[in-house]
C-alpha cells in the first residue's frame, strides 16, 4: 500500500471530540455545530475506485500547513540549583498568513520561582527546533529577536534591543554579563544547524523572549465553486493552517500558564465559511491523526488597520491536544493575471506583449541599508537591486515549422453518470465541452495564420483519450495546416455537422480532413460513463503512442527539424485511484516527452480530489484548476469562463518560444588608488528565480563578453510569458540603471520589443532583507546562481553586510543577536557552577529534520503507562504502586491517598525525568512524560529506576508503526524535489496523536480522570492539614517515624530521607546546591563550607542557604495543581466534560458558580470550599 494516500474518512465517522468556533468580533468561543442533514454522496451512482469522498473544499491531514513550535528550556539561578528543564509561565503566538508567506511571533515568558525581591536572579536558555510542517516549503527561519526584562520598581517591561554581532563575540559578552556583577541584563539568539538557541539573563522576577519566524509560501489548493451556474469557479485558493497549542495533563502544575494567540492576514482574505462547509471542517477534524484533538476553528475575521485578524486567550493550558485552525480563502486575480479572450469571436487572439524590464526601487531607508562596498581600493558603493523581467508574448518570425499537439484526457468513469441540474448527466456535459473546444480551435486557424502564430507548413494533431480505470477509447486526427479549409465543414444551428457539399475545388487531402473532423465530432457525442478512475493509465498510454503521434511530422516534406508544442486539457469529476505523487509524476513525464507548453485542469462534482487537481494544474502552467461542485450548462457564466481561460492558455502555448536572455548595464568607472581609472560592471547579476511560468532557467557558465569593457549574464531556458526576478549588484541609481539596461533576446538587442521602467518594491525592511539573505546563503530553493559572479567569498560578503545592516542573524550562523541593558540593580551574578546546561536538542538530523518516533519524550512526548491493574499512574510508569484501596507511596502517604506514580507528571512541556528533582511525591517514576510541546530529556540523570515491561511493549509497537510508515514511504518525483522530508508532517501528527490522554477502554478513560482528581484532592488535603501524612525515605523506602528527623529537599518534587541515609550525603553529592533541611527540628543544618570545593576534595558536602526566603518546591507544586483544576473548569470545561464521558454533567457551567470560582482565584489561597465542592461533585458523577 502506498504511504501517501488521500484520506477516505466518510461523513459517517465524525469525531466526537469537542470543537469550537471563534467569533472574532466578540472574542467568544461557540461549539462547532454538528451536521444535521448529511448530503447524499452517492450522486445516484455508487462511488468507483479513485473517487474521492472528501467533502467539497475539504483537505487531507497530510496537506495541512501545520505549525508546532518545539521548544526546550533550562534555567540557572544565582544561589538555587539550576533546573535542566524549565517551563514558561506565559506563551503568546501571533501567526501571519498570506498566499506568499507565513510567519509566527512566539512570546515566551519565564517567571523566577526563587525571586524574593532582593537579589535572587535567573538565566534562561532555550532551544527552538527548526520545524514547520508545510509541504513543499522550508522550515521556519528566525528574522527578529527581542528580549524583555521586568522592572519591579517601575512595574513595566523594559525592552532589551538587540544588534547583530559575530557569534563568538556575542557568546563572550553574554557570559561576562551573567557571571560578573555588572548590573546588566543580556540576551543573545544564534542560528544553529538544528535549532535556534536563545539565552537571557540575569533577570529578576521574570523575563520574556520574543522570536519572530518566517518561512516560504504556504501550501494552497484551488477552491471549488459551489454556485449552480459555476460563476464562482476559479475565484480563490484555500490555505489551511493548523497551529498546535502546548497542552498538559489536568493535574500537572506546569499547566498554570497563560496562553494566547492571534492570527492575521491580508484585507482581502476571509475564512472558508463554516456554515456552507461544515462537513469539510468535520471531515478534517475526524481524520485519524486529529480525531482525538480539540479543534478551535477561526469562524470569522475582523478588519483592523488594513488587516484581517482574530484573537483569544486562556489562563491555563488545555488538558488534551488542541489546535487552532485558520482555513483561509485568498482571492485570485479575476483574469488570473492573463488576458482572457472572447472565445465566441473567431477573430480574437491575445495581444502581443513586449519584454518588460522593471527595476524595483526601494525606500530611502532600505536603499541605504542595501548599499555596501565592493572589493577593491577604498569605498566602492554598490546597491543590492532586484529586477523583474517579464518575457515577451510575441510572434517571432521562424524558419522551421511546428507540430502542434492537442492532448485531451477526459474522465468517463461511472461517476460521470451523476445527474446534472437542468437534465442530462455529467458525461453529456463533458461531451459538449470536448466538441465545442475542438471546433473553436479548428475554426480559429485562419486568424492564427493571419497573425503569423501558425504557418501553412505546420502540422496539427488532436489526441483524445477517454479513460476510466484504464484507457478506454481514443482517437487521433493529424493534418497539415495548409491542407485545412474551414469552409469545408458545415455546422448548423441545431448542432448537425457535415462536410460541405461544395468541395469540388478542394484537394483530396482537404476533403479527407473535413471528413475526419465530422467523424471526430460524431464520435465525441457517443461517449458513455462507466468504470473507476485512474489518472496514470491514460497518460501512460499516450506515452506509449509517442512514436505514432510524432510520425505526423512526416507530413512536412524535406524538413526534419520540427519544434513540438503541446497542450493538455484534463477533464475529470473524480479523484485518482492512487497517490497524488504518482499522478504528478506521470503528468510530468508526459509534459517532458511531448514538450507541453501549457494546459488546463477542469473538475466537477464533490468527488474531485482538489489537492491532486491543484498539483496537476500547477505542473501544466500558470492557470489554477477550474473546479466546480456543479457542471454549468453551455452558455452559462461558469462555462464561458472555462472556455475563455482554456482558449487563452491554448493560444499562449502556440505562441510559446524559448529564449536566451542576456542582461547587462555597461561599464562604470572608478578611481583605483593604485591602478587609476578602472572599469567595473555597472550591473552584476548574482542569481535569479522563476516567479511565474514554465521555463527551466539556468545561467550560462560563460558570460557575454561581446563588449571588451564589461560582461553580461546569460540566462537560458526562458519561456515566453515567464516572469523572472533577478538579484543583482548595481553601481547605478535605479532610474539610470533602467535607462542603461541592455537586454538581448537570443543574442539580439531589439529596442522595439523592450520596455524598461522603474517600480517600487512590493516588500521592504526585514522581509526584503530576508529574501536577499535566503538567496545569498543559498537557502532559497528556487534560486539559480550565476557561477561567474556568485562565488562563495562574494556571497559571504553580501550576507555579512545584510546581517549587520538590517540587524538580522546570518542564516549561516556566523552572526547572532546580542542585546544588553543596565538593569534595576537587583540582579546578582550567576557563576558558572549555577548556570544550566544547554537544553536538550529536539531535532538532531538537519538533513532529515523529522521528529523522533512517538514515545521518545521529545517535543510532543507520549502518555505514560501504568503497571497498576486499574490503569493508574498517568504521570509516569510507577514502581511499587498498589491498587487504589491499598496505596503504597514512597515519600508522603496517608491511608486514602491515590495510588499514582507522580514523580513525573509530564504534560505541557514534558517535565524532567524524576531523578533530576527527586523521586516525587507519589513514588519513584520510571521516566517518560505525558506530552506537550516542550521537551523532556533522556540525557538528564535519572534515579535508580527500571523501565517496566508494559512501557517497553508499548514503545516497541510504536517503533514498529513508524518502521512500517518508513517502509511505505515513496521517493518523490523531482517535481517535489524541493519539498521538505515528506514524512515530517505525518510524524508531527503521529506524535500529536500519541499525546492522547485517554487510551484503551472506556473504563480506563474514566480511571485516568479519577486518578487526576484524586491527585488534586490529595494535594488540597495535604496543604490544608486534613490528612495525616506518613513519610517514607526515598533512598531506603523505610518509614520515617514522626519522632525522628525528616530531611526534606526544598528543590526536589517531594524528596525526603531519613537521618541514616542523610548522613551519607548521597543526595547532596548528586545534586549540587540542593537545600536539604531537617523538618523535624527547628535547628537549621547549614554549614559555611563550599559545596563544590567539598565535592572536588571528596569531602562530605554540607548544604548551604539558597535565598532569604526558602521556596518549598513541593508546596508550590501542590498549590499550582489545585489552581490548575479551577482554571481548567473555567477555561476548558467542554474538553474537561468530554474527558468524563458522563452525560450527567452540565454542558454549560452555571454563571453563578463560574463567578464563585473566579472570585476564589483572586484569593491568596484558593477557597477550600470551592475546590472541595468541585472535587466532590465531579467524583460523584463518575
Amino acid at each position: 500500500m502506498a504511504f501517501w494516500t488521500q484520506n477516505k474518512t466518510t461523513v459517517a465517522e465524525f469525531s466526537k471530540t469537542p470543537g469550537f468556533v471563534l467569533d472574532a468580533a466578540t472574542r467568544t468561543l461557540h461549539p462547532l455545530p454538528l451536521p444535521v442533514d448529511l448530503p447524499d454522496s452517492s450522486h445516484n451512482v455508487p462511488p468507483q475506485p479513485g473517487d474521492d469522498p472528501t467533502p467539497p473544499n475539504g483537505v487531507s491531514q497530510d496537506n495541512l500547513n501545520g505549525i508546532a513550535l518545539l521548544v526546550s528550556a533550562s534555567a540557572g539561578f544565582s544561589t538555587a540549583p539550576p533546573r535542566p528543564l524549565f517551563h514558561p509561565s506565559g506563551i503568546h503566538y501571533s501567526v501571519d498568513v498570506s498566499a506568499s508567506f507565513l510567519s509566527v511571533l512566539a512570546t515566551l515568558e519565564f517567571a523566577n520561582p526563587h525571586y524574593d525581591s532582593t537579589r535572587e536572579s535567573m538565566i534562561v536558555k532555550a532551544k527552538v527546533a527548526k520545524s514547520v510542517a508545510i509541504p513543499q516549503s522550508t522550515e521556519l527561519k528566525l528574522v527578529s529577536t527581542i528580549f524583555q526584562d521586568w522592572d519591579d520598581g517601575a512595574q513595566k517591561w523594559v525592552d532589551i534591543s538587540t544588534r547583530v554581532a559575530y557569534t563568538a563575540q556575542a557568546e563572550a559578552v553574554v557570559a561576562a554579563v551573567v557571571a560578573t556583577a555588572s548590573d546588566q541584563t543580556a540576551g543573545m539568539a544564534t542560528v544553529k544547524n538544528e535549532s535556534y538557541d536563545v539565552t537571557l539573563g540575569p533577570v529578576g522576577s521574570k523575563g520574556r523572549i520574543l522570536l519572530r519566524f518566517s518561512c516560504g509560501a504556504p501550501l494552497s489548493y484551488d477552491k471549488m465553486g459551489t454556485a449552480l451556474d459555476g460563476s464562482d469557479i476559479g475565484l480563490a485558493k484555500l490555505i489551511p493552517v493548523a497551529f498546535f497549542l502546548p497542552w498538559t495533563q489536568l493535574s500537572d502544575e506546569n499547566g498554570v500558564c497563560n496562553i494566547s494567540f492571534d492570527v492575521n492576514s491580508d484585507a482581502g482574505a476571509s475564512v472558508l465559511p463554516i456554515s456552507t462547509n461544515l462537513i469539510a471542517y468535520h471531515h478534517l477534524k475526524s481524520q485519524n491523526l486529529l480525531e482525538s484533538s480539540t479543534m478551535i476553528a477561526v469562524g470569522s475575521l475582523k478588519c483592523e488597520n488594513s488587516k484581517t485578524t482574530a484573537e483569544y486567550s486562556w489562563s491555563t493550558l488545555p488538558i488534551s491536544p488542541t489546535y487552532i485552525l485558520l482555513w483561509l480563502s485568498i482571492p485570485n486575480d479575476d483574469t488570473f493575471g492573463f488576458e482572457l479572450l472572447n472565445f465566441k469571436a473567431n477573430n480574437d487572439i491575445p495581444t502581443e506583449k513586449p519584454l518588460r524590464a522593471v527595476v524595483l526601487n526601494t525606500s530611502p531607508q532600505d536603499h541605504d541599508l542595501l548599499t555596501f562596498s565592493l572589493p577593491g581600493s577604498g569605498y566602492i558603493p554598490a546597491q543590492l537591486t532586484r529586477i523583474r523581467i517579464e518575457t515577451p508574448k510575441i510572434s517571432i518570425p521562424r524558419i522551421n515549422p511546428i507540430h502542434m499537439i492537442n492532448i485531451l484526457l477526459s474522465d468517463a468513469s461511472g461517476s460521470t453518470y451523476a445527474n446534472c441540474s437542468g437534465g442530462g448527466v455529467v458525461r453529456d456535459r463533458f461531451n459538449a465541452m470536448m466538441e465545442r473546444r475542438f471546433l473553436k480551435r479548428l475554426l480559429s486557424i485562419p486568424v492564427l495564420l493571419q497573425a503569423r502564430i501558425l504557418q501553412i507548413e505546420d502540422v496539427w494533431t488532436d489526441v483524445a483519450i477517454i479513460f476510466n480505470h484504464t484507457m478506454r477509447e481514443h482517437r487521433v486526427l493529424s493534418f497539415k495546416i495548409g491542407d485545412f479549409n474551414a469552409s469545408t465543414i458545415s455546422y448548423a444551428n441545431d448542432g448537425k455537422i457535415a462536410v460541405n457539399s461544395e468541395t469540388q475545388n478542394c484537394t483530396p487531402a482537404t476533403i479527407k480532413i473535413a471528413q475526419d473532423v465530422v467523424s471526430f465530432v460524431s464520435w465525441m457525442r457517443t461517449i458513455q460513463p462507466g468504470g473507476g478512475t485512474d489518472f496514470v493509465a491514460p497518460m501512460q498510454y499516450v506515452l506509449q503512442m509517442q512514436n505514432s503521434i510524432f510520425s505526423a511530422s512526416g507530413l512536412i516534406a524535406g524538413i526534419t527539424n520540427v519544434d513540438v508544442k503541446s497542450f493538455i486539457d484534463f477533464d475529470t469529476d473524480g479523484g485518482h485511484n492512487g497517490t497524488s505523487t504518482a499522478a504528478a509524476t506521470a503528468l510530468q513525464s508526459l509534459v517532458s516527452t511531448f514538450k507541453v507548453k501549457s494546459g488546463v485542469v477542469t473538475g466537477f462534482g464533490s468527488w474531485v480530489n482538489q489537492e491532486c487537481a491543484s498539483r496537476m494544474a500547477e505542473i501544466l502552467g500558470p492557470f489554477p484548476a477550474l473546479l466546480g461542485l456543479y457542471v454549468p450548462k453551455i452558455g452559462e457564466e461558469g462555462m464561458d469562463k472555462i472556455f475563455a481561460t482554456g482558449f487563452t492558455a491554448w493560444v499562449d502555448a502556440l505562441r510559446h518560444e524559448s529564449f536566451r536572455i542576456t542582461v547587462s548595464a555597461g561599464a562604470d568607472v572608478y578611481q583605483h588608488s593604485k591602478l587609476g581609472s578602472t572599469n567595473i560592471d555597472a550591473l552584476q547579476v548574482v542569481a535569479s528565480t522563476l516567479v511565474k511560468g514554465i521555463g527551466q532557467i539556468s545561467f550560462d557558465a560563460m558570460p557575454d563578453v561581446s563588449n571588451v569593457n564589461y560582461t553580461g549574464a546569460t540566462i537560458t531556458g526562458v519561456a515566453s510569458g515567464d516572469v523572472l526576478l533577478l538579484y543583482g549588484v548595481s553601481r547605478l541609481d535605479p532610474i539610470v540603471l533602467a535607462q542603461r539596461l541592455e537586454i538581448k533576446v537570443n543574442g539580439v538587442s531589439n529596442t522595439q520589443i523592450i520596455q524598461k521602467i522603474v517600480e517600487n518594491e512590493d516588500i521592504g525592511g526585514n522581509d526584503l532583507a530576508f529574501k536577499w539573505m535566503s538567496a545569498v546563503a543559498k537557502k532559497d530553493i528556487h534560486c539559480v546562481f550565476n557561477p561567474s559572479v556568485a562565488v562563495s567569498n562574494f556571497l559571504a560578503r553580501i550576507e555579512d553586510n545584510l546581517s549587520f545592516s538590517f540587524n538580522l542573524p546570518a542564516l549561516s550562523g556566523v552572526t547572532s543577536y546580542l542585546g544588553r541593558i543596565i538593569n534595576s540593580g537587583d540582579r546578582a551574578n550567576i557563576d558558572s557552577a549555577h548556570q544550566p546546561e544547554d537544553p536538550v536538542d529536539l531535532l538532531k538530523n538537519d538533513n532529515v529534520r523529522s521528529l523522533p518516533p512517538p514515545g521518545m519524550s521529545f517535543g510532543f512526548g507520549m502518555p505514560a503507562t501504568s503497571t497498576s491493574s486499574f490503569g493508574f499512574a498517568a504521570f509516569g510508569s510507577a514502581t511499587n504502586v498498589r491498587p487504589f484501596a491499598g496505596s503504597s507511596l514512597s515519600s508522603s502517604r496517608e491511608s486514602t491517598a491515590p495510588a499514582t506514580a507522580g514523580g513525573n507528571t509530564g504534560g505541557l512541556f514534558s517535565t524532567t525525568q524524576p531523578g533530576s528533582f527527586g523521586r516525587g511525591m507519589f513514588g519513584s517514576a520510571a521516566g517518560g512524560s505525558a506530552g506537550g510541546l516542550f521537551a523532556s530529556s533522556n540525557s538528564i540523570e535519572q534515579s535508580k529506576q527500571q523501565v517496566n515491561a508494559p512501557r517497553m511493549r508499548k514503545r516497541t509497537s510504536q517503533d514498529q508503526n513508524m518502521q512500517q510508515q518508513q517502509n511505505q514511504k515513496q521517493i518523490l518525483h523531482p517535481y517535489f524535489g524541493n519539498a521538505m522530508d515528506s514524512n515530517l508532517w505525518t510524524q508531527v501528527l503521529v506524535n500529536t496523536n500519541y499525546l492522547k490522554i485517554f487510551t484503551g477502554s472506556e473504563s480506563k478513560k474514566n480511571t485516568k480522570i479519577l486518578e487526576a482528581l484524586s491527585l488534586v484532592d490529595f494535594s488540597l488535603k495535604k496543604i490544608t492539614g486534613q490528612i495525616t501524612v506518613e513519610y517514607f525515605c526515598d533512598f531506603c523506602n523505610g518509614k520515617i517515624v514522626s519522632s525522628n528527623p525528616r530531611w526534606h529537599c526544598f528543590d526536589c518534587s517531594d524528596f525526603d530521607e531519613c537521618s541514616s541515609c542523610h548522613a551519607n550525603r548521597s543526595h547532596e553529592s548528586a545534586n549540587l546546591f540542593h537545600r536539604v533541611r531537617n523538618m523535624g527540628s527547628s535547628t537549621v543544618d547549614f554549614g559555611k563550607n563550599d559545596t563544590l570545593v567539598n565535592l572536588l576534595l571528596q569531602q562530605t558536602p554540607v548544604p548551604q542557604p539558597a535565598t532569604r526566603i526558602l521556596v518549598n518546591r513541593t508546596d508550590v507544586e501542590n498549590t499550582a495543581r489545585i489552581r490548575r483544576l479551577v482554571l481548567v473548569m473555567i477555561d476548558w470545561w467542554a474538553a474537561f466534560r468530554f474527558s468524563f464521558r458522563s452525560d450527567s454533567l452540565p454542558e454549560v457551567l452555571d454563571a453563578a458558580f463560574v463567578t464563585e470560582m473566579k472570585n476564589a482565584l483572586h484569593d491568596s489561597v484558593l477557597t477550600n470550599e470551592v475546590v472541595a465542592k468541585i472535587l466532590d461533585t465531579l467524583q460523584r458523577n463518575l
